[in-house]
């Protein structure tokens, strides 16, 4: 009865977010430099784009058919809490890694294409940074790296959980 439950509420869900965030009519997101310093000691710097509030949140990268080299998405929310993130209407293959409010990155994990598959962080975190699947690998990034961003200071106003 309770998957049954879940599985309408999911379906109710991505009908809503269609009709409410419909591809054409997203809003431009506010940009950021990042730094991460990996395994080997290298600064990797990265641009990302901030979701803040529920809506941009809802979208995340939906429908995108392209991700710039070194770009992805920054999720940021008000206080530290488990966070799950799902695929649904995005083609493009993405790592996530979950980071804790000082901005350390606790876990990664790879979400295929369309699915619709929950990936929830294992602890409370803060933000959580999209990439191309496997960019994490490649740049040898791991658990324990600690990204350094700034946010604008209405983002942190404005940030919504």
């Amino acid at each position: 009865m309770r998957i049954k439950f879940i599985k309408l509420l999911s379906f109710v869900i991505s009908i809503t977010l269609v009709f409410i965030v419909h591809p054409k009519e997203a809003e431009p997101l506010p940009t950021i430099p990042a730094t991460l310093v990996n395994l080997k000691k290298q600064r990797v710097k990265i641009t990302l784009e901030v979701a803040y509030t529920r809506s941009q949140k809802a979208r995340g990268l939906m429908f995108r058919k392209s991700l710039p080299k070194n770009h992805g998405m920054l999720f940021v929310y008000k206080s530290p809490q488990i966070l799950s993130f799902w695929m649904k209407n995005t083609s493009l293959p993405l790592s996530i890694a979950f980071l804790n409010a000082k901005k350390q990155i606790l876990e990664i994990y790879p979400m295929n294409p369309f699915s619709e598959r929950i990936i929830r962080s294992d602890s409370k975190v803060q933000y959580a940074i999209e990439m191309k699947r496997g960019w994490f690998r490649k740049n040898l990034v791991y658990p324990g790296t600690k990204v350094n961003f700034t946010l604008p200071s209405y983002v942190k106003e404005e940030a919504e959980d």
